[in-house]
């Protein structure tokens, strides 16, 4: 990791996923991709395998687990509420493909990659105006989900999760909305027992359906519902906007990832890159925003 630290385009994605102004990310080389997080699942799965190869060898039981049942649920949860995945349970395929059909991955080796400013090949996109090429540009979600035909409807269920679920109506975004039965507790948790079942017996269950089937297009986002409606994981009381909010934008994610599969991944980015706009044109369309929305503060308390 140390070595590919500052290898942009191995480990980095080029949609950032912290939500800004509302509806802003930023374009550009931001956190580590979900590819570059499923190679080093990949690899830190096979060493707790061959740890366990090794102790049954020496008669005695594992010295260490780097991942267990309830690690890997937490994983699964955060790949699924980012977006990027191609199926639903990528994590969990993952740690099946070691630990039950034993493909185990060698660390590969590496050189140290050095620290070099990065910019986004904007000279080959010539619909973007001006000489000046910035390190991040901005682009509005709701864009984003009008050029990839996006469904995001965050925590409400689609019409074929009305079919899976028993869904009980719920307060989002100021209306009343058919959604997953879920559990809240004080914080996020995870019931390891659950979870070790649900991997180890439902996950089959949703492979046996087509649900992991990328080519049946059913988003990863799904996941999460499924494992909040079989208790698998609980919301913390008073986050269940903010778990809507970043499920919507994964939606998103999830349609420009489906785009990206069936079509070419350099016409996906120059689509993106084409509807972003600068950093001071995305300062002052927030800015504007801002002040329409203190305006009509100002009047309503009057």
């Amino acid at each position: 990791m140390n070595d590919t630290l500052f290898d942009m385009c191995r480990s980095r994605s080029l949609l950032g996923r912290d939500v800004k102004h509302g509806s802003w990310v930023k374009v550009g080389y931001n956190q580590y991709s979900i590819d570059y997080r499923k190679e080093l699942l990949r690899y830190v799965l096979t060493i707790d395998a061959n740890e366990q190869i090794e102790a049954e060898k020496l008669g005695i039981a594992p010295r260490f687990q780097l991942i267990g049942y309830s690690e890997l649920a937490a994983i699964q949860y955060a790949w699924a509420k980012e977006g990027t995945e191609t199926a639903p349970a990528d994590a969990i395929t993952i740690w099946h493909d070691v630990h039950t059909y034993n493909r185990h991955y060698t660390i590969p080796e590496t050189k140290d990659t050095a620290f070099e400013p990065h910019e986004l090949n904007y000279a080959e996109l010539n619909f973007i105006a001006g000489a000046e090429r910035h390190e991040y540009r901005y682009i509005n979600l709701d864009t984003l989900s009008e050029l990839f035909d996006a469904e995001s409807l965050g925590l409400e269920a689609d019409r074929t999760e009305r079919k899976v679920f028993p869904c009980h109506k719920t307060l989002l975004d100021g209306s009343m909305k058919l959604t997953t039965p879920f559990k809240q507790a004080k914080r996020n948790t995870i019931d390891a027992y659950l979870a070790e079942q649900y991997i180890n017996d439902a996950y089959f269950d949703l492979e046996a359906n087509g649900v992991l089937d990328p080519e049946n297009n059913v988003c990863p986002t799904f996941i999460i519902k499924d494992m909040l409606y079989n208790e698998v994981i609980a919301i913390r009381k008073g986050g269940l906007n903010r778990l809507h909010q970043d499920i919507k934008r994964a939606q998103v994610y999830s349609a420009i990832t489906s785009a990206n599969r069936v079509g070419c991944s350099m016409t996906v980015e120059s689509v993106v890159l084409a509807h972003s706009v600068k950093e001071d044109e995305f300062l002052s369309l927030t800015s504007q925003s801002n002040q329409s929305k203190n305006d009509v503060q100002m009047a309503l308390s009057f």
